[in-house]
């Protein structure tokens, strides 16, 4: 039986506020998630293998967030250095709507940005080469903004399973996907956490403390063989 290459394409900002949010933030715990492994509990389980984990994002605001940020990205980048592959956007300050009470609340508003057009680019040209990148794409999103490239994908032979994140759902995106939609649930991505510690060259990425502790016992520390 052929093996079936799978390339997973990760909406990243959809994804931690998908666990961040839902529930009042009662997932926040799951936020230091192995994608790799979520990839493989998502995907068919006979006659896979993962080739390429792609992970689109920008840089938060707070020097706080980007350290967090940081060290979730080192960390999956050390333990799947093969696979994992971050595309790192920009976020951009968003004129105030002076229409809207926005106007009244201080602060800067940021939006990401390049992040969905990147993702959409990689995930078709990667299914339409001669050869193409891969057989299967996992993608990970609920943004419906997605489902003309989900059926540009399809269109040229690919197959696609759509996972979404806690708290986001589409039915476009539903209708569009060819073969199945799921939802990632809080057991899924307890099964996929990372350790608390990866060893990352001369330093080690650390599981953020402002996360909310971990129901259950995860080990301390890994390394990438």
């Amino acid at each position: 039986m052929p093996i079936t290459r799978i390339a997973a394409f990760v909406d990243g900002y959809n994804l931690y506020h998908g666990i961040n949010d839902t529930d009042d933030g009662a997932m926040r715990c799951w936020l230091w998630v192995d994608l790799h492994e979520l990839v493989r509990r998502i995907a068919p389980k006979d006659s896979t293998e993962i080739v390429a984990i792609n992970y689109y994002s920008a840089q938060r605001g707070t020097q706080g967030s980007r350290d967090r940020q940081a060290a979730f990205i080192a960390a999956n980048q050390e333990l799947h250095r093969k696979e994992f592959r971050p595309v790192m956007g920009f976020m951009k300050a968003k004129e105030p709507d002076c229409m809207s009470s926005s106007c009244l609340l201080p602060g800067t508003k940021w939006v990401e940005k390049r992040s969905d057009v990147n993702l959409a680019v990689d995930m078709v040209l990667g299914a339409t080469k001669p050869a193409p990148d891969y057989d299967m794409a996992v993608l990970i999103t609920g943004d419906a903004d997605q489902v003309r490239s989900v059926e540009a994908v399809q269109e040229a032979g690919r197959k696609v399973i759509v996972a979404f994140p806690p708290g986001r759902y589409s039915d476009e995106l539903r209708d569009a996907c060819s073969i199945e939609t799921q939802n990632i649930s809080s057991t899924r991505l307890r099964q996929s956490q990372m350790q608390d510690e990866v060893v990352v060259g001369g330093w080690v990425a650390k599981r953020p403390t402002e996360w909310p502790e971990r129901p259950g016992s995860f080990p301390e520390s890994t390394q990438q063989a």
